[in-house]
């Protein structure tokens, strides 16, 4: 099991020179001397010139930069502590192979109780699936490590809850438009809810879907449906899909709240302009991440924090190409930046009922609000100190400094909002 992300270039004889260099680039100046160091007197000027005429940095000063100091490391904790614990070990160790096998019900007991069978189910749809993940493993590795991860992190009285949660977060969103396309069903809410009643016991369903990045799985699943049925996939096309899903009895408030935002938008388009999936995605995927934070608010910072706990064993789930990481590192961002909200949101709430509560309630909530900020205070120094490894890297490499320097001003680009705590 991986417990922390380990950097080479953090070995590197010039490694505080990098980190000088990259500062400088953040703060708007150039280090001249850094850069003489690092490429040379003959090349440098051209770096110099090429830097200055691909950055974005405008108007950026030392005030913005975001600089973050690990308070503590509970993510790596649970990690260390999963690492040493049999059960969880005797799960994993069924799943990591190339070829899995299946846990029995007595060895999934002790980690989801009564909820085992169920637990099972999931899994085996998952490994009959094939699906790996970037690490070549199955994908039911990365959700039992992110339920292991969660029944070390919270507390026995709702440990079985937040693991089962843990363990099911990704099925609902990946395994309902595949299994309907598999049996080929056109999208009905009866389908869905038959599908939540099939592998969910009631109290999950819920979160499940708050934790699901709903209308971007509609907008897949459209989408196929219209090419199945060879018909262009336009505003008028998904516009009757999208109204057909929001007569759900079954979405919750925030959800609703963001169907209807997605109608109307699609209400200033033209009825036969064709739809941009690229777009509706990314638009789905802002309002799934406002969406989870409103729920988190709204029912307790340890929702979040199963998104926190996913998001932490992505970012741990082997090597990738530059592209896949900065998306990666983006996406994590978006998430820590909510995360902050939920955990505003929970102490506005702590401050009112405080003077009601039983001193028994307010230790746990207290408990808990800190558990999801200390949390997202790792998942946000390890975020940049992964962006800021990304681009130091490249100052090293062997290769002619000419050949790369687009590239790597455009990584420092698209990592921006990582870079700064208010983008310049």
């Amino acid at each position: 099991m991986i417990l922390r992300v380990d950097y080479p270039i953090e070995l590197h004889k010039n490694y505080s020179l990098g980190e000088e260099m990259l500062e400088s680039i953040l703060k708007g100046s150039l280090d001249k001397s850094a850069m003489k160091e690092i490429w040379g007197d003959s090349i440098y000027p051209k770096i110099e010139n090429a830097l200055l005429s691909s950055l974005t940095l405008d108007g950026a000063t030392e005030y913005n930069l975001r600089r973050v100091e690990k308070i503590a490391t509970p993510l790596f904790d649970s990690r260390e502590r999963l690492s040493q614990n049999e059960k969880y070990n005797l799960i994993q160790k069924k799943l990591t192979p190339h070829e899995p096998t299946l846990p029995t019900q007595e060895e999934l007991k002790p980690m989801f109780n009564s909820n085992s069978s169920k637990i099972q189910k999931i899994l085996k749809i998952g490994l009959d699936s094939g699906l790996k993940r970037k690490n070549k493993k199955s994908i039911t590795t990365h959700w039992n490590r992110v339920a292991g991860s969660l029944s070390e992190l919270v507390d026995d009285d709702s440990k079985n809850f937040y693991t089962f949660l843990g363990e099911s977060h990704d099925f609902f969103e990946d395994f309902f438009p595949r299994l309907s396309m598999k049996n080929n069903q056109p999208y009905l809410l009866k389908n869905e809810q038959n599908f939540f009643f099939n592998y969910f016991p009631e109290q999950f369903h819920e979160p499940l879907r708050a934790l699901s990045n709903y209308f971007g799985m509609q907008i897949a699943y459209g989408k196929k449906h219209s090419e199945r049925e060879g018909s262009s996939f336009t505003n008028k096309y998904f516009g009757n899909y999208l109204r057909n899903v929001l007569k759900s009895p079954n979405l919750t408030e925030n959800m609703k709240n963001s169907g209807e935002h997605l109608m109307r938008i699609l209400d200033f388009m033209g009825p036969k302009e064709i739809i941009d999936p690229e777009t509706l995605r990314m638009l789905a995927y802002n309002l799934y991440n406002q969406n989870l934070e409103k729920y988190s608010i709204e029912k307790s910072p340890l929702i979040y924090l199963i998104k926190v706990v996913d998001r932490s064993d992505n970012n741990l789930d082997g090597d990738s190409g530059h592209i896949f990481r900065i998306s990666n590192l983006n996406k994590t961002n978006r998430i820590i930046r909510h995360g902050k909200n939920v955990v505003i949101g929970h102490k506005s709430k702590y401050s009112d009922i405080k003077s009601t509560a039983q001193t028994k309630e307010i230790e746990k909530y207290d408990s808990e609000i800190n558990l999801l900020e200390n949390c997202l205070n790792e998942l946000e120094y390890e975020t940049v100190r992964s962006a800021k490894n990304m681009i130091i890297e490249d100052m090293f490499k062997e290769t002619l400094p000419t050949e790369y320097v687009g590239q790597f001003a455009e990584k420092i680009n698209q990592l921006i909002s990582i870079f700064y705590e208010t983008s310049p």
